[in-house]
Formats: structure tokens, sequence, C-alpha cells
């Protein structure tokens, strides 16, 4: 959870720049997601609640409270959090290739870690979800996809 976590670039400079620190309220998360890391106006309420459960579901906030993000203790056999590989320069984010048939024979190594990182948290099918739990997880993954797959500012 807490690779999945990092993983999201905009989600690591932030723990970056705060871990072990006060975070800012909201208002301060949201202004400083727009000016500090541009994120689009449209998208910072959003980006603010899926950074702030994500952290949540990571354990940031469990040695702290949600005032602070701090690294949960893994115990003697956990290893050290890889930082985040460094984002490639690109003009536009592209999907990835869409692999065609039944989904046999193909890796995940194309699916991008935030989403690696829902999936994992998810229950096993079959298991019963609060309403609340059911719509922070369709919530999260509609962020997700916007977060990864922007629209164009010519759509909008």
């Amino acid at each position: 959870m807490i690779d999945a976590f990092l993983a999201v670039e905009l989600f690591q400079k932030v723990y970056e720049e705060f871990k072990g620190t006060i975070l800012p309220q909201q208002a301060g998360l949201r202004n400083l997601l727009q000016t500090q890391f541009g994120v689009v106006k449209a998208r910072v309420a959003p980006t603010v609640r899926i950074m702030l459960d994500s952290a949540e579901q990571a354990g940031l906030f469990s040695v702290a409270g949600t005032s602070r993000m701090v690294m949960p203790n893994l115990g003697p056999k956990a290893l050290p959090v890889p930082a985040a590989p460094a984002p490639q320069p690109t003009t536009r984010l592209e999907a990835p290739p869409r692999h065609g048939g039944s989904g046999s024979g193909g890796g995940d190594e194309d699916i991008h870690p935030a989403f690696r990182g829902l999936l994992s948290s998810l229950p096993g099918a079959g298991e019963r979800l609060s309403i609340k739990r059911r719509k922070a997880i369709t919530d999260a993954f509609t962020n997700i996809v916007n977060i990864v797959y922007p629209e164009d500012e010519n759509d909008a």
C-alpha cells in the first residue's frame, strides 16, 4: 500500500515535503496542489481527497493521526520503500496499448501502480462492503483514472 501511494509522483512529492511535519488544512493542501504542483483547479479537491484517503489506507496516518504523514514501523522483515522512478518527459500521457483476448498470457507491467495499489486494497470477491467503503473505492478508481489519463484541455 505504501509503495502504491509513493508510486504516484504527486503523492510522493507531498509526502517528501511534509513527512513528519503538520500537514496544512484541506484548503491549504488544495492551494498547494494547484499553485506549487500544477494540478488543474477542477481536479484539486478530488485529488486532495484521494491523496488523504490513500495515505490513510497506506498507514501513513496510523502513527501520528491525520495531521502528519509518518512512515509506519513495518517490522524487521520489511524492505525499504524504493523511490518512485523519475518521470519521463512527455507532452501528453497516452493510454497503454490495448490487449485483446481473454487476458491470459499477459503481464500487468503496463498497469499504473496506483491501480495496482487500489486493486490490492479490495476485499475478496463476494465479501460485503458498506455503502461508504463501496463509494470510497469507486471514487478512488474514478479519480485515479482522471489523474493517470487527464482530459485534453480542448475537450473541456
